[in-house]
């Protein structure tokens, strides 16, 4: 298992190039998980699923900013899943991240 703590660590180094992997795997995995641009923000994330916890995680970059985010939910059954992504772009907004 890995904690919340854990995943923005591992994402903000990632997100840096600071992983022990190369400068391709590093665009490689970038270029898997980027999901949007929009304002001159580029959103990077993926969700994940275990037993009965979902998440969805990534980071953004923002101009040299990068914000990285974990957002984890109980998930009982398959029909919440979509709630991970429509509560995380909800709480970026708000928090005026993206």
């Amino acid at each position: 298992a890995i904690s919340t703590v854990e995943q923005v660590r591992f994402l903000s180094a990632l997100a840096r190039g600071r992983l022990p992997a190369s400068a391709r795997s590093h665009r490689i995995v970038r270029d898997i998980i980027r999901i949007e641009e929009k304002d001159g923000r580029v959103l990077f994330a993926k969700t994940g699923w275990s037993g009965k916890i979902g998440w969805w995680i990534g980071w953004i970059e923002h101009g040299d900013r990068i914000t990285t985010f974990a957002l984890n939910i109980d998930m009982a059954e398959a029909t919440v899943a979509p709630k991970r992504l429509d509560l995380g772009r909800a709480l970026l907004s708000r928090l005026d991240l993206y």
